[in-house]
């Protein structure tokens, strides 16, 4: 069974992170020939701004063969907007790493230390 796979570096070509088409909908079962389109989505506020190079490959996992891998083809410029709404909240200034998520947090007051 076929899998592309997309990786995403940054400027100083330091993989970021990749990610597998791992759709469900085709877990164990091979497709037919023929032409397909895959979007994978990566949620916003995910990435830190600066550019982003992608390469994509595709191969079979088990056992693993690489049958194509394509260096270099997009590059992608990631901007934050430096709204109240961004991973970066009121903040403007420096905020270094190569990912930022907007993640949850839940903050409690507490006099003895336990949760209450």
């Amino acid at each position: 069974m076929l899998v592309t796979s997309v990786h995403f570096f940054n400027e100083a070509r330091l993989h970021v992170f990749g990610v597998l088409d791992l759709e469900p909908e085709w877990q164990g079962r091979p497709k037919s020939a023929g032409r397909y389109v895959s979007t994978a989505w990566i949620p916003g506020n995910f990435l830190a701004e600066g550019c982003m190079i992608v390469d994509t490959d595709v191969a079979t996992l088990a056992p693993f063969e690489a049958h194509a891998y394509e260096k270099d083809v997009v590059t992608v410029r990631v901007f934050d907007p430096m709204s109240v709404d961004s991973a970066r909240g009121e903040y403007t200034g420096p905020f270094p790493g190569v990912v930022r998520p907007l993640v949850r947090w839940n903050t409690y007051v507490s006099c003895d230390g336990s949760r209450t």
